[in-house]
C-alpha cells in the first residue's frame, strides 16, 4: 500500500462542511448527494493524486478545474484520477444529475492505494436485505422477533486484503448470543444458508483480462470454538477494462441496388460483446441508429442484415459495441464504410428510348436528364406524342429523349418493390412503356401476364385471345430492334434491358403484369431447359445512309412470325425509308404469327414455309438491299386463304430486294 503524508480533507456543499477525514490515504464518502457544486479542501496543500469516484451509471460528475488525468469506467461507476499541481488547496466538483448519483467519494492517492470494497446485499434463510446504496462497512441489525436480532458486521484489513463478515444472533434480553442460534439445519435449502454480495475496485494498473480469484472460509458458532472451518470453492472473476472493437465489414463503394447487405465484425478481450449497434447517415445528414444486434456468447462475433436505402443516396456506416460488463465504444470519428446505393448508367448522346426505374425525388425532368428545350416526349395512344414540359416522370413508362452529350441521369429516390410484380396499364393501340426494374426483363411469354375483365392470362394466351401482341420493339440508337421470346423464335433479342423503353401493341385496354426480378429469373431458367429448333432472321434495307428492318421466322412449333414497326420516333429524320410487311397486298402495323406456307409467284406452286424461308434466309445473306435497277419482285407466303408478303419496292417509300424465283 502506498504511503503518503497525512492530510486532512474536508468536503463542502456550498458553505456547509458535510464531511472531514484525516490520514495518509484519506477518504470522504458521501451517500445520496444532492445536485450542485461541491468543494474539496486539502490541507496541507501538496502535489499528488486525487481520485473522485461517483457511484452512478451516468457521467454525472464534472470538475470545476481542468487537470491532467484519466477517466475510468467499470461496474457502472465513473472514476476520475487527477494529478493535482503543488499549491492547489481546493477542488470544485459538480454533481449534475440528482437521483442518478448514489454516492460521491473523494480520496487522496492513486486508485490502487485504497482498495475499496462495497457491500450491496446480504441475507440468510429466507431473509434478503438490499442496501439502498453500496456501503464500505456493514453494521446492520435485522429483527426476527421473539427477542432475536441478527447483527451483521464487517471489517476489512487492507494489509492482508481480507474481508471478514460476521452474522451474530443476539438475544435482546441479555445482549449475548442467542442460545438456539438463528439458522436451522439446511434441510430445505436455503433455510440454513447465509450470504453477502459485494463489489471490489481493481487497481488502476491491472491489465484487462487479469483473473481475480476469491474464496471464503466459513465457520459456524466460532465463539464455541468447536466447529472446524469450511473452505468454499474458488470464484474466478476476469477483469474486463477495455471496450470491445466493433467495425463494419468491407462493402463495395457502389451498390447495384439500394437494397444491400451490411455486415459487422466484433471482438472483445474478456467478457464478450453483448450488443453491437450499426449507425448510418444519409447524404451527410444526422446519424441514425439502424440496428442493434445481440450476438452469441463467443468472443469473436459477426452479424449482418439487409439495409433498404434509396437509389442514388450515399450512406456512411458506423459500428460500436458494448461488452458484458458495460464497457462501451465511443462513436467512431470517421465512417467505417461508405457506399452509394446505385448509380444510373451513362446514356449515349443522341436519340434514346429510355425508362426510369426510380421514383424520382426531383420532379423536373430536364434537371434529371439534362436534355435541351423540349427534347423529351412520351406517347399517348389516343393522341400521339406529348412533349416536355407536359411530361411527368413515372416508373413503367417509356421516354424518347434527345441528349446533347453522354451523361448519367441525376436521379435519386425509392425503387419499386422487387418482391412483387409490376403492373402497367395499356390502352388500345401502341403503348410506350419502360422496364421498371434495375435489371433486365426477360421477355418470356409464359412469365409475362395480362389481365382484362377479371381474367389473367399469360402473354402467349392473351395474344391468342386477341388482347394484345406478344412482341415488343426497342431502339438501339439508330433503328428499332425486335424483342421476343427466343425459346419460340431463336435468334431474336429476348430481354428488355434496365433503363430501356419499348413499344407494345394492345388490341384492347388491358394490364400488362411484369414478373418480379426473382420470378423472371426463375422462369428464364426453366425456359432454358427446353430444346430449340426454330429460327428467325431480319430483313434489312439500307439506302442513302438509312436503314429499315423487319423480322420473319419460324417458331419451334412451326408458327411463323412477321411483325410490323411501331410509330416513328418524334422529330425523327429517319422514316423516309420504310420496309413493310404486306397482307393481301396491304401494309399492316401489327404482328401476324400463323402457320405459313409459300406460294411462288413465278410458278404458282405452294411449298412448306419452313423450307422456303430457309432458302430465303440463305439468299438474304448474299444480297444487299439497294434502290432501283430492276423491276419490283416479291416473295409471297400463303397462310391458308391469307397472303403474307415480305416486300421491298423501289421509290421514295420502298426499295427493291432482288430475289430469284427459280431458287
Amino acid at each position: 500500500m502506498e504511503t503518503v503524508q497525512n492530510h486532512t480533507m474536508r468536503l463542502f456543499f456550498g458553505s456547509s462542511k458535510i464531511a472531514e477525514s484525516t490520514g495518509a490515504d484519506i477518504l470522504i464518502e458521501h451517500n445520496n448527494p444532492n445536485a450542485g457544486d461541491y468543494e474539496v479542501e486539502i490541507t496541507p496543500a501538496a502535489a499528488g493524486q486525487i481520485v473522485v469516484y461517483a457511484g452512478t451509471t451516468l457521467p454525472a460528475v464534472r470538475l470545476g478545474q481542468s487537470y491532467t488525468g484519466n477517466v475510468y469506467h467499470n461496474d457502472g461507476y465513473d472514476w476520475l484520477q487527477l494529478d493535482v499541481p503543488a499549491g492547489v488547496r481546493a477542488l470544485q466538483l459538480t454533481v449534475e444529475a440528482p437521483g442518478n448519483v448514489t454516492n460521491l467519494d473523494v480520496w487522496r492517492g492513486s486508485i490502487g492505494s485504497w482498495e475499496r470494497w462495497s457491500a450491496t446485499q446480504f441475507g440468510f434463510g429466507n431473509r434478503h436485505v438490499t442496501l439502498p446504496a453500496p456501503a464500505s462497512r456493514l453494521s446492520q441489525g435485522v429483527d426476527l422477533g421473539n427477542n432475536l436480532v441478527v447483527r451483521v458486521e464487517s471489517s476489512y484489513d487492507p494489509s492482508t486484503r481480507k474481508l471478514r463478515v460476521v452474522f451474530k444472533g443476539i438475544d435482546t434480553r441479555t445482549g449475548d448470543y442467542y442460545d438456539d442460534g438463528f439458522l436451522p439445519p439446511n434441510n430445505n435449502e436455503p433455510e440454513g444458508e447465509g450470504y453477502v454480495s459485494f463489489r471490489i475496485r481493481p487497481k488502476a494498473g491491472v491489465d484487462s483480462g487479469t483473473r481475480i480469484v476469491n474464496k471464503a472460509t466459513i465457520t459456524f458458532d466460532p465463539h464455541l470454538g468447536s466447529n472446524p472451518a469450511m473452505e468454499t470453492n474458488e470464484h474466478v472473476l476476469t477483469l474486463d477494462k477495455q471496450a470491445p472493437q466493433v467495425r463494419i465489414a468491407e462493402m463495395p463503394g457502389v451498390q447495384n441496388k439500394p437494397t444491400f447487405s451490411v455486415g459487422w465484425e466484433g471482438t472483445d478481450d474478456a467478457s464478450g460483446v453483448t450488443q453491437a449497434e450499426v449507425w448510418y447517415s444519409a447524404n451527410g445528414g444526422a446519424l441514425q441508429l439502424w440496428q442493434a444486434f445481440t450476438p452469441d456468447d463467443s468472443r469473436q462475433q459477426t452479424g449482418s442484415a439487409v439495409f433498404k436505402g434509396k437509389f442514388g443516396y450515399t450512406y456512411r456506416f458506423y459500428a460500436l459495441g458494448e461488452d458484458k460488463v458495460g464497457n462501451r465504444m465511443a462513436m467512431p470519428a470517421e465512417p467505417q464504410a461508405t457506399t452509394t446505393a446505385g448509380v444510373a448508367p451513362e446514356l449515349s448522346a443522341g436519340l434514346r428510348l429510355i425508362a426510369l426505374p426510380v421514383v424520382s425525388e426531383e420532379p423536373n425532368a430536364q434537371r434529371v436528364l439534362g436534355f435541351e428545350a423540349d427534347k423529351l416526349a412520351v406517347y399517348e395512344p389516343a393522341s400521339g406524342y406529348v412533349r416536355y414540359p407536359n411530361v411527368a416522370l413515372q416508373v413503367g413508362r417509356g421516354y424518347w429523349v434527345q441528349l446533347p452529350a453522354a451523361q448519367r441521369p441525376n436521379i435519386r429516390g425509392d425503387v419499386p418493390d422487387e418482391s412483387q410484380p409490376f403492373t402497367i396499364p395499356l390502352q388500345q393501340g401502341w403503348n410506350l412503356i419502360g422496364n421498371p426494374w434495375l435489371e433486365s426483363l426477360s421477355w418470356n411469354l409464359s412469365a409475362l401476364q395480362v389481365s382484362l375483365g377479371g381474367q389473367t392470362k399469360s402473354l402467349a394466351e392473351a395474344r391468342a385471345a386477341g388482347w394484345l401482341e406478344d412482341y415488343a420493339w426497342t431502339w438501339d440508337g439508330s433503328k428499332y430492334v425486335l424483342i421476343y421470346d427466343n425459346s419460340i423464335v431463336p435468334g431474336v433479342i429476348s430481354q428488355l434491358e434496365a433503363w430501356q423503353g419499348c413499344w407494345v401493341y394492345a388490341h384492347q385496354a388491358c394490364n400488362l403484369i411484369l414478373p418480379s426480378p426473382a420470378e423472371g429469373r426463375a422462369a428464364t431458367g426453366r425456359r432454358a431447359e427446353n430444346g430449340r429448333s426454330g429460327w428467325s432472321f431480319p430483313v434489312r434495307l439500307q439506302y442513302a445512309g438509312e436503314t429499315a428492318e423487319v423480322t420473319v421466322g419460324v417458331s419451334t412449333s412451326g408458327r411463323g412470325l412477321s411483325v410490323g414497326l411501331p410509330p416513328a420516333p418524334p422529330s425523327s429524320s429517319t422514316g423516309s425509308l420504310k420496309l413493310s410487311l404486306l397482307r393481301s397486298g396491304q401494309r399492316f402495323g401489327q404482328a401476324n404469327v400463323e402457320p405459313l406456307r409459300r406460294v411462288d409467284t413465278c410458278s404458282g406452286r405452294e411449298q412448306p414455309a419452313d423450307a422456303h424461308l430457309r432458302q430465303y434466309r440463305e439468299r438474304a445473306t448474299r444480297h444487299r438491299a439497294v434502290a432501283g435497277g430492276s423491276k419490283d419482285r416479291q416473295e409471297t407466303l400463303s397462310a391458308h386463304d391469307r397472303v403474307v408478303s415480305v416486300c421491298a419496292r423501289a421509290g421514295r417509300d420502298h426499295a427493291t430486294v432482288p430475289g430469284d424465283c427459280r431458287a
